[in-house]
């Protein structure tokens, strides 16, 4: 088994269109006492791992939008997938 790839997937490979546009909305339960998504920055670094998020599924574009969020505000949350999301 190969350890490292052939190519760097930075490098030798370019952007040649964008393949779909997928807006994502934050919403909170009226009881979490954040107004604003600074506030719940706030709130997710004053308790990580304690406020949980719920998503339409592992993989998906919501799943990636959420731990993107996560990395970028340097928080955690407790991640619950649901099944709705998927259509088999």
């Amino acid at each position: 088994m190969q350890s490292k790839m052939p190519f760097d997937p930075v490098r030798d490979f370019a952007p040649i269109t964008q393949f779909a546009d997928l807006p994502h909305i934050v919403v909170v339960n009226p009881s979490v006492p954040a107004k604003s998504v600074q506030e719940l920055v706030a709130l997710l670094k004053a308790k990580p791992g304690a406020i949980t998020c719920g998503f339409s599924g592992i993989g998906t574009s919501t799943h990636l939008a959420i731990e993107l969020f996560q990395y970028m505000s340097g928080t955690k949350m407790l991640l619950v997938p649901y099944k709705g999301g998927h259509r088999r």
